[in-house]
């Protein structure tokens, strides 16, 4: 939903507010009214602006529903993953789910079993180190050893090696 007619409307209605609140100074100091006028409509936008979030309420429940979603899916997955605990795709489904839930100890948890039984796959292996980084805030030395291992199998790996460039710096 566009805030954009929200935005209008409420134009509209401090507008009128505004020419209400001054009609009596109108005919005496137009100009100084009409100041008036538009310092008042200016300011309600603005507190609204400030204070106003109309998408905001949507926009949670929106989140919410995603997330039930996730943890339905990591259910399921997690069912997936007792039938078959050797499977490596599930593994990675069930990692990357947790992943996009934002658990990103979970998902370091399933992309190291999924690297496990895929026998060392570099892809498993980087999204391993990314969920570890995550998690942890930082470039942890399990992470660059991981990510390390990422660039002995594919060195033409650019994410791996931006993680890798990005950890060699100083902190802020």
């Amino acid at each position: 939903m566009s805030t954009l007619p929200l935005w209008g409307t409420l134009s509209g209605i401090s507008l009128v507010a505004a020419f209400t609140l001054f009609m009596p100074w109108m005919r005496q100091q137009p100009r100084a009214a009409l100041a008036g006028s538009i310092t008042f409509c200016v300011c309600a936008l603005l507190l609204y602006a400030w204070l106003g979030s109309p998408a905001l309420p949507q926009q949670v429940e929106e989140r919410q529903e995603a997330l039930r979603t996730l943890a339905e899916k990591a259910r399921v997955l997690s069912a997936q993953v007792e039938q078959n605990p050797e499977d490596a795709a599930s593994w990675a489904h069930l990692g990357g789910t947790f992943f996009d839930a934002g658990q990103y100890d979970a998902a370091a948890r399933a992309f190291k079993q999924a690297t496990l039984r895929s026998g060392g796959d570099p892809q498993w292996i980087l999204w391993y180190a990314k969920a570890l980084t995550l998690a942890a805030g930082t470039v942890t030395d399990e992470a660059r050893k991981g990510l390390e291992i990422v660039l002995q199998l594919d060195p033409e790996n650019s994410e791996a090696a931006a993680l890798l460039e990005a950890a060699k710096r100083p902190a802020n």
